[in-house]
């Protein structure tokens, strides 16, 4: 048996991608107890890679949508693409960021300069629901008696 796994995408304008992000073969010749279903090893590497295929098309998608100015009607200018890194639950995920030339016309600084539309989503490199679990778990070592929700 090969099981193919595919995320379909569909940006806010319509655009439709299908990305494959894993297949798994299970011959039934080889089934055994260790064989049946996915292993550990086997879910992790599928969650990454969809983190990885979300991440990115949300970049993508951010990065379109930012670079349309709706007070002057202006299309910015790409300056580049960086590599940026952020820390899931998943794992670290890196992703392409574009670099955009802000507009004139942006009233905090008058000046055309570049930035990341990604940044302003993660600031700290990091999803929230990662800083809020690690917080927790920084709470459960200095106080083990107020950990209540470990399990």
């Amino acid at each position: 048996m090969k099981v193919i796994i595919r995320v379909e995408t569909i940006a806010d304008r319509g655009e439709t991608d299908v990305i494959e992000i894993c297949q798994f073969e299970r011959p039934i010749g080889e089934l055994s107890p260790e064989t049946v279903g996915l292993s550990l090893a086997d879910c992790k590497e599928l969650l990454h890679k969809l983190q990885q295929v979300v991440i990115g098309a949300q970049s993508q998608e951010i990065c379109t949508f930012r670079r349309f100015r709706t007070r002057c009607g202006r299309r910015l200018f790409l300056k580049d693409y960086r590599k940026q890194k952020v820390d899931t639950v998943c794992g670290t995920v890196a992703f392409r960021s574009a670099r955009i030339v802000s507009c004139p016309c942006e009233p905090s600084c008058y000046l055309e300069v570049e930035y990341s539309p990604m940044s302003s989503y993660i600031p700290e490199r990091a999803t929230r629901e990662l800083l809020a679990l690690q917080a927790e778990l920084s709470a459960c070592i200095a106080l083990p008696s107020g950990c209540r929700n470990a399990a």
